[in-house]
């Protein structure tokens, strides 16, 4: 389990397009792309290294009526899987 204190920061190399709905990550490093939903979008857009996962956690539950813990949970699988796919690291606060 990824912390809550941690801070995610996108990589650098990766770029973003957002077409209506979706957002689009373009990582040329690998040739893929991947695609995220409106709350992938907004978690993406956070993740800069200056807000904590529990920050992060917080604005998705406030805007998705959601718990805080269970945002939290949410959040901590889904940015494994963005560090597993090399698409963001995390900092320590």
């Amino acid at each position: 389990m990824i912390a809550r204190h941690i801070r995610p920061k996108r990589n650098p190399t990766v770029g973003t397009r957002n077409f209506d709905d979706a957002t689009f990550l373009l990582d040329a490093s690998h040739a893929k792309l991947h695609e995220l939903n409106a709350t992938g979008a907004l978690i993406w857009s956070l993740c800069d290294g200056q807000h904590d996962l529990q920050t992060i956690a917080n604005q998705v539950s406030a805007l998705f009526d959601v718990s805080p813990e269970y945002a939290l949970a949410d959040l901590q699988r889904f940015v494994a899987i963005l560090q597993s796919k090399e698409l963001l690291s995390f900092e320590e606060k």
